[in-house]
């Protein structure tokens, strides 16, 4: 039996510090569904929204289960602050779920490059799309390796990007 746990809450309701908010919220439903706390050997967890921030409405999508599998349990739940609460999950969640997160992590569509971003954007759009994608992922401490090297070739969008993100 495969498990999906879909997981809707405002961000500063999440109890610990901002960068581990969805670690925490994490953690806690492993805990209520099976025990344990999250582990990436067996689960697989896609996150949506800024939990770092203040009143931001957030996504946690957790997936338990052969990512084959065809019989797949659905839940969804609300975080009310210290607490799940099973809800009725909103249609465009649904409809979300179905065309951008098949439980086969390898059917999902993908994402553009950074490449393919600039060629559809062109260069001033698209760096300033990067230098977001980047200052969120140091807020989450959750940085790539190639935004890593971006940074460190790029000294001045490096030092603008840590002065905004307070590091």
């Amino acid at each position: 039996m495969a498990t999906r746990t879909v997981i809707s809450c405002v961000s500063h309701s999440i109890p610990g510090r901002p960068a581990e908010r969805h670690r925490t919220l994490t953690d806690a439903a492993c805990q209520m569904q099976w025990n344990r706390t999250f582990d990436p050997s067996q689960d697989r967890l896609v996150t949506r929204g800024r939990f770092q921030d203040k009143n931001v409405r957030c996504f946690l999508l957790l997936d338990n289960g052969p990512v084959d599998a065809t019989d797949i349990d659905v839940m969804h739940f609300a975080w009310n602050g210290s607490d799940f609460e099973t809800t009725q999950m909103p249609p465009r969640i649904v409809e979300t779920l179905r065309k951008s997160y098949q439980f086969d992590p390898s059917q999902r569509p993908k994402g553009l490059t950074d490449a393919e971003i600039e060629l559809k954007y062109g260069t001033e759009r698209s760096l300033k799309m990067r230098k977001q994608r980047i200052l969120q992922c140091i807020r989450r401490g959750e940085v790539r390796p190639q935004d890593r090297l971006f940074l460190d070739e790029n000294p001045d969008i490096k030092i603008e990007i840590e002065k905004e993100a307070g590091v």
